[in-house]
């Protein structure tokens, strides 16, 4: 709910959250991003999550891709021009198979949610 109501002052303490030594810690971030943008997280603000979860895209941690994959692949289906926006960024980031995947999911998901259902 922070992030809905206080992006920017959010943000910051989850920029500490993401580097935590406690991978529980580092997961939760994923289900708190995946939660905002579900409800509403507006395009722009999108935009700061995405550099964060880049922190996380090559951890071996089973739990921390779970978490932080769940993020990402929500806002690819929901803000897939954001992943565009990205595109370079992510790509000299050169995230993990994993995190690829999740954004490959998330923009399918996206397309198929656009569908003409005539």
């Amino acid at each position: 709910m922070s992030l809905l109501k206080k992006p920017s002052e959010t943000f910051k303490v989850i920029e500490e959250l993401i580097q935590h030594p406690n991978f529980w810690v580092v997961r939760s971030v994923g289900p708190g991003i995946h939660y905002a943008v579900k409800k509403g997280l507006d395009s722009f603000n999108c935009g700061y999550a995405i550099p964060i979860l880049l922190k996380q895209c090559k951890s071996k941690e089973h739990h921390i891709q779970k978490g932080i994959g769940w993020a990402i692949k929500t806002i690819a289906k929901f803000h897939p021009e954001k992943i565009d926006f990205y595109k370079t960024a992510i790509k000299k980031a050169n995230p993990s198979v994993w995190f690829r995947s999740k954004i490959a999911t998330g923009l399918n998901l996206h397309a198929y949610a656009q569908r003409n259902r005539s």
